[in-house]
């Protein structure tokens, strides 16, 4: 009854911050479709293939698990089946009750074999989270991030598995982020790619990974001149760092090779403070290709007390309190408001142009800005 409960509010919560698909990204009709495998959980159905549908996912109910199936299976009673007959791309709902239910080797090799588990009880991700790390807390609060995987071609899954059990074991400032940026990143099939703000290499890793397979490309902008070796330890042929002010980018930008082109995504994540923002507005925007994005980080930073933010894996860390530089520079230059505490998904016109904005709260905050004309 409990995950019953939480799904069940998901539909409101995904009506509500409408990931998908329908307004941000441009969903591939042709895509695979997600099946749903419920066991004995039939009451989870309903639920998972309502809130799916609503983000543009083609959905199939199936009552028994096919090994040579190439979709992607989302598996609600994986005790049930043995391993043998698992498909190449599942993830699992976890649904049993680990305090009653000891957790054999052969239901851990289950959940390791998963592109992501997802579980609505901490206490049961405890006792596996030191073997298994890329698990997702079905927390109603922060489902969104959860879904994305959902709607991404199999054969970008194993990157994302990997950046999910890299965001669960290393606590940065950035690290419940990855899966996103690089979700998003994959669904937006970008040519060029720009990160300005590179620092120690935390949000390149997700765009590496995401870019690799298209070789597009990728130029990383940075004061510092020690964030180039990131660029070179990312060994991607089609990655080019610049040490500069970003405020200067244009300029290069304009005697470079990519003159006659726009970026499909531009990255900012640089000093926070609402002035440099502003101004980082002003000159990137132009560089925005229509259906492009913006993303910013750090647009809810130190929302708790003590300078306390959230991390997706039941951490916290400290930040500093920057006045809410960037996000209050992003609501003035596009004249909009939003509470930044809570996800949030809105279309509104500015600067000539219909936008669409998705923000994700916890670990510091990212928003996401489209030009969708």
């Amino acid at each position: 009854m409990k995950q019953s409960v939480i799904i069940t509010s998901l539909v409101v919560f995904v009506s509500s911050f409408n990931l998908a698909a329908s307004s941000f990204h441009r969903v591939d009709q042709n895509a695979s479709e997600v099946c749903i495998y419920t066991g004995r959980q039939e009451q989870l159905y309903a639920e998972l293939n309502s809130c799916l549908t609503q983000m543009g996912v083609k959905v199939r109910l199936v009552d028994k698990l096919d090994k040579h199936n190439p979709n992607l299976h989302i598996i609600c009673d994986a005790s049930l089946v043995p391993f043998q007959y698992f498909p190449a791309h599942y993830i699992v709902y976890q649904t049993l009750n680990l305090d009653e239910t000891p957790l054999t080797q052969g239901y851990l090799d289950k959940l390791n074999g998963a592109v992501a588990v997802w579980d609505p009880s901490w206490r049961n991700i405890g006792k596996y989270s030191l073997l298994c790390e890329h698990y997702y807390h079905c927390d109603l609060a922060q489902m969104a991030p959860l879904l994305l995987p959902t709607l991404l071609p199999t054969i970008t899954l194993a990157a994302y598995k990997q950046l999910l059990s890299y965001a669960n074991h290393k606590d940065t400032d950035i690290s419940s982020h990855l899966p996103v940026i690089f979700a998003h990143s994959i669904l937006q099939k970008p040519e060029i790619v720009i990160e300005s703000g590179v620092r120690s290499g935390e949000s390149s890793l997700a765009f590496k990974a995401a870019l690799a397979p298209a070789r597009a490309k990728l130029i990383g902008i940075d004061i510092d001149s020690q964030s180039a070796a990131v660029y070179q330890r990312l060994e991607l042929a089609s990655a080019e760092f610049k040490v500069m002010d970003d405020l200067n980018f244009p300029a290069w930008w304009r005697a470079s090779s990519f003159a006659q082109q726009q970026a499909d995504i531009i990255f900012i994540d640089t000093s926070h403070y609402y002035d440099h923002t502003l101004k980082e507005l002003d000159i990137f925007v132009p560089l925005l290709r229509a259906h492009g994005f913006l993303m910013f980080h750090d647009t809810n930073m130190c929302p708790g007390s003590k300078n306390v933010y959230q991390r997706l894996n039941n951490t916290a860390g400290i930040g500093w309190n920057n006045a809410k530089g960037v996000v209050r520079a992003v609501k003035e230059y596009f004249t909009i408001e939003f509470d930044e505490s809570r996800y949030t998904q809105l279309e509104f016109n500015a600067r000539e142009a219909r936008w669409s904005l998705l923000h994700y709260p916890y670990c510091n905050g990212l928003t996401l800005v489209k030009k969708l004309s």
